[in-house]
């Protein structure tokens, strides 16, 4: 005989025993034992297949959170590595800031406003910090842009030049513009 539970052995059993006063009275008397051994079987398997089913979804979910948590951790490692090196990188002084602006304005105003927008754009990243020197360079970007139809550009330098708003200016050049 298959491999069958307990209960429902015993159904089997009873239902072709040899002798009639051991077999079922009735096909309702059959159904009950055989629901009362399904309800033994159901019991027993759900219990057993809920609580596996619940250890593996606590195993998938403590995975899914180191997985998260060494990604986080990697994410943030990365970002503090970025901004250290950026600290670290060697500013360049102010004069020499200047020379390269002034250089860059002699390219644009000789017509050259290809290469005066490459200078503009390098001069506004070097001089990230210094402001106000930082916008004039982002705003004579946008203008060499415009001269060289490139509106996409000249639209990203002037949005940079507006959302910098007061930030990093000395405070007598803020009370300038006042």
């Amino acid at each position: 005989m298959p491999e069958v539970s307990e209960a429902t052995a015993r159904v089997f059993h009873r239902m072709i025993a040899p002798e009639p006063a051991r077999r079922f009275s009735s096909y309702d008397e059959l159904v009950a034992e055989l629901e009362g051994a399904e309800r033994a079987l159901k019991g027993v398997d759900d219990v057993d297949l809920a609580r596996g089913v619940r250890r593996r979804r606590f195993f998938i979910g403590a995975a899914l959170l180191v997985a998260l948590l060494a990604a986080a951790a990697f994410f943030f490692a990365r970002q503090a590595q970025e901004r250290a090196r950026s600290n670290a990188a060697v500013s360049i002084p102010l004069p020499e800031l200047e020379r390269q602006y002034n250089g860059a304005r002699r390219q644009l105003i000789a017509g050259k406003h290809n290469v005066a927008r490459a200078a503009f754009a390098r001069l506004a990243i070097d001089a990230k910090n210094n402001q106000p020197l930082c916008d004039w360079a982002r705003m004579h970007q946008g203008l060499a842009a415009l001269i060289g139809r490139e509106a996409s550009e000249a639209q990203t330098a002037f949005r940079e030049v507006e959302s910098a708003g007061q930030t990093g200016f000395a405070r007598e050049d803020v009370d300038l513009a006042k």
